[in-house]
């Protein structure tokens, strides 16, 4: 059964932002084009598998339940709820930001 996916308004804006960023500051608009295109792909696997990817390292974001998914330079990190088979993106960030205490 699929899960119906939940994209709250902060991982939007994570998104909206690096999207933004590459293809106005780094004037390669296709490869914010491309990046879109693996996030929506990410979004169709999860709602079929939303077990697939690992759960978040930190020890806090694991017992929450928190899950995360490299996508290029970028980590989309993400919450299944089985009761509400449901799948709330959370936040998009870049990998090279500390996101354990972003979130």
């Amino acid at each position: 059964m699929a899960y119906d996916l939940f994209v709250t308004q902060a991982a939007h804006e994570d998104l909206e932002e690096a999207l933004r960023y590459i293809a106005g500051d780094l004037a390669n608009p296709s490869a914010a084009a491309n990046l879109l295109d693996q996030v929506q792909a990410v979004y169709g696997q999860l709602k079929d598998f939303p077990m697939l990817h690992e759960c978040c390292h930190d020890l806090r974001l694991r017992a929450l339940g928190y899950r995360k998914v490299v996508i290029g330079n970028f980590l989309l990190i993400y919450h299944p709820v089985e009761a509400e088979n449901r799948v709330y993106i959370l936040r998009f960030f870049y990998g090279g930001r500390d996101y354990e205490k972003l979130i």
